[in-house]
């Protein structure tokens, strides 16, 4: 069991959230959702009695495992397999409360699927980090969301949580459009008995004429303070969309990288792939699946490597490495390196990530391992390139940075070669699919 009751939890900017009372019982399988920084991980340090800086009590009964959110090394050849391998140890121990922090953010499909299906016959207490909507989908019957630095528990399952939240937006919506209407209304009318007071005043200079317009004046004045009662809050906000001002042009006929005949190689040196032929031209949007160790990261680097003997080639390249960060400098400094977007552009695209205001004067040095990711991801998007290579862009980024990196990504002019292992993500982006099974590169999509 694990109670909640009255706690708030504080950090250097102030309060950083509260609970009033959470309950999770034998069954419960609880997603915590929320935007990145908002506290997730520092609930599950207290559960978990290494925080214990806050006000309130935490009761929790029964014998817990713990996969925190691992950062994995791109040197290693598989991480997937290591993250799988510690998942699997932790459901093997029969804890009373599993708590899992992004389980899936290196798992490969099969395992994620692998996944599921474990935690679905799973009889504990399960408290899970995610912002993988479809394994929440899939494995969660109670949400406790981090709203406005309040967490409030939702007694649903992931997708009729969704289902709620979008109607609590939409009437908002339509609230703040009704109240913007009234305000307008009343405002109107204030400035009409405004104007009927001047007219009384210039054509009646009499006490009696002095008198009606005091009263005119008197009852815009009440209109004024009516309409100041309405619409105090702002209006219910969409992720904002993303755009580059200096985007590159590419013609869709555009060669900007050719593989013919080439045999890919592990680090270590056995073969992976065999025969590679593939051409990426301009506007190609692709993505690249396969289980974990099989070679994608390998591929998308032997593409790169072509594509730079190609003249009018600008490559992006993501990857989980943060190395090329400088760790003095700022994060905004780090971005505008390679941009020729204006400091606003960057400033927004930071925000669209979660790193936003004062936060991107901060240096390099002092940011998160997930933190450092989302930095290098903004830096590729910025850079003046007209061919994205994005391996796994979407690890450490919650849902509206998730909602805002897709949208980039289908109306990005360019080229794009994507690996991410986030299911409904690629779903929605619906590109053609290259896969790689039997030492193969399979293009699934007839088109390419």
């Amino acid at each position: 069991m694990i109670k909640i009751n009255k706690v708030e939890k504080a950090n250097g900017q102030g309060k950083l959230f509260l609970a009033d009372q959470l309950l999770a019982q034998k069954g419960d399988k609880i997603g915590i959702v929320g935007p990145n920084g908002v506290g997730k991980s520092t609930l599950l340090q207290m559960i978990l009695g290494q925080d214990l800086e806050y006000l309130g009590k935490i009761q929790v009964q029964g014998f817990i495992e713990n996969v925190p959110q691992m950062i994995v090394d791109q040197k290693q050849e598989s991480g997937g397999e290591m993250v799988w391998r510690r998942i699997r140890e932790a459901i093997g121990q029969r804890p009373d409360i599993l708590i899992l922090d992004e389980p899936t953010a290196n798992l490969d499909e099969a395992h994620q699927n692998q996944l599921v299906q474990q935690l679905k016959y799973y009889r504990g207490i399960l408290l899970v980090v995610s912002h993988d909507v479809y394994f929440l989908e899939q494995i969660t019957n109670q949400i406790w969301a981090f709203e406005q630095n309040v967490i409030t528990p939702y007694h649903l399952n992931y997708v009729d949580y969704q289902r709620q939240t979008k109607q609590k937006f939409e009437q908002a919506n339509q609230v703040y459009s009704r109240e913007q209407r009234k305000k307008k209304k009343l405002l109107y009318e204030a400035q009409k008995q405004v104007q009927a007071g001047d007219r009384v005043k210039r054509n009646n200079n009499t006490l009696k004429g002095d008198t009606v317009q005091a009263q005119l004046t008197g009852n815009a004045k009440y209109l004024r303070q009516k309409a100041g009662q309405l619409a105090q809050g702002e209006r219910p906000k969409l992720a904002k969309s993303l755009k580059l001002q200096n985007e590159m042009n590419v013609r869709s006929t555009q060669i900007l990288a050719r593989l013919i005949d080439l045999e890919i190689f592990a680090p270590t040196g056995p073969s992976l792939i065999d025969n590679v032929s593939v051409v990426i031209k301009g506007a190609d949007k692709i993505s690249l699946k396969g289980p974990n160790g099989v070679g994608k990261t390998t591929l998308l680097q032997a593409t790169m490597e072509d594509a730079k003997r190609h003249q009018q080639t600008q490559v992006g390249y993501f990857s989980q490495k943060v190395d090329q960060l400088e760790d003095q400098k700022s994060i905004l400094w780090n971005v505008m390196q390679n941009s020729v977007e204006s400091m606003q552009v960057a400033r927004d695209f930071l925000g669209a990530f979660g790193l936003r205001r004062d936060m991107v004067e901060r240096n390099v040095a002092t940011l998160s391992g997930g933190e450092r990711v989302r930095v290098s991801l903004v830096a590729t998007l910025l850079a003046q390139a007209n061919f994205l290579i994005l391996d796994e862009p979407t690890n450490f980024l919650d849902l509206p940075a998730l909602m805002a990196l897709s949208q980039f990504l289908k109306d990005f002019k360019g080229a794009v070669l994507l690996v991410s292992h986030d299911q409904k993500f690629t779903f929605d982006l619906n590109w053609p699919i290259w896969e790689i099974m039997d030492h193969k590169l399979h293009l699934i999509d007839e088109n390419i």
